[in-house]
């Protein structure tokens, strides 16, 4: 295994340990704890991932280093943001229940992100490296929360999707 040590590789690492550690998470995917939980967190979208559902996915949006203070040597704090993609078949029992297909899902999806927020502000640090057991999220924003398209329920089966922009720093 690759061991994540630039600050890139590391918010991406973060933020799946994070989602692994979602109870909500762990919950939908049947896995009873963290480690068992990230395997259903990718970081690239693959083929196998229509047969695993729920899962998530994280991938990288972009990145900086901004100047906190400067003088004769500027201090640089890492921020940037990444994509979480979650994906969940809708409940059998709700197929002909549009509003408890909708309420099971986004019991699922804010759960998750739920769940996530409450981890982020535990071990937020004002050092110049990301630290090594959470990541010290800003903002998240949910960008889309959709069904799959009808033409592809036979093939892929029903399913929901969402994907948040998940802003991470050290909040300054």
């Amino acid at each position: 295994m690759v061991t994540p040590v630039s600050t890139t590789a590391k918010s991406i690492y973060l933020l799946r340990r994070m989602v692994a550690a979602s109870a909500t998470f762990q919950s939908a995917t049947g896995t009873g704890n963290q480690a068992q939980a990230l395997n259903h967190v990718r970081v690239k979208d693959t083929a196998d991932a229509i047969d695993q559902r729920p899962n998530a996915v994280v991938s990288r949006q972009r990145f900086h280093w901004h100047q906190v203070e400067g003088g004769a040597q500027n201090w640089m704090l890492p921020s940037g943001s990444l994509y979480l993609y979650l994906t969940i078949d809708v409940p059998r029992q709700h197929l002909d229940d549009a509003a408890n297909e909708v309420y099971a899902v986004e019991n699922f999806c804010g759960g998750v992100i739920d769940d996530i927020v409450a981890i982020a502000g535990k071990d937020q640090t004002t050092d110049s490296v990301l630290p090594d057991s959470e990541l010290a999220i800003e903002r998240i924003e949910e960008l889309v929360t959709s069904e799959n398209n009808p033409e592809y329920w036979e093939s892929e089966g029903r399913f929901w999707f969402a994907a948040y922009m998940i802003q991470w720093g050290n909040g300054r």
